[in-house]
C-alpha cells in the first residue's frame, strides 16, 4: 500500500515537470488607440504623436490618436 502510493507521487511529480504547449495569442490581440484629452498642436499632442509611431513600429500596426478636448472626454470615449 506504500508502495503504491509512493509510486503516484513520484509519477504526479514527473508530470508535474512535464511542459505542455501552450497556444499564446498575439500582443495586442486588439485595435490600440491613443487618447489625448487636449486640442491639437500642444506638447501632449507631439509626444503622443512620437508614443504612437514607435508603438506602430514596435507593433507593426497603425496606432491610431483620438483627441479630445477636457470637457468632451468622458469614460463612453474610452
Amino acid at each position: 500500500m506504500i508502495l503504491i502510493r509512493a509510486f503516484r507521487l513520484i509519477v504526479a511529480a514527473a508530470l508535474a515537470c512535464v511542459p505542455f504547449p501552450v497556444g499564446a495569442q498575439a500582443y495586442p490581440s486588439k485595435p490600440v488607440k491613443i487618447v489625448v484629452p487636449t486640442s491639437p498642436g500642444g506638447t501632449t499632442d507631439t509626444l503622443a504623436r512620437a508614443i504612437g509611431h514607435e508603438q506602430g513600429v514596435c507593433h507593426r500596426r497603425v496606432v491610431p490618436e483620438e483627441l479630445f478636448p477636457e470637457e468632451v472626454l468622458s469614460s463612453y470615449k474610452v
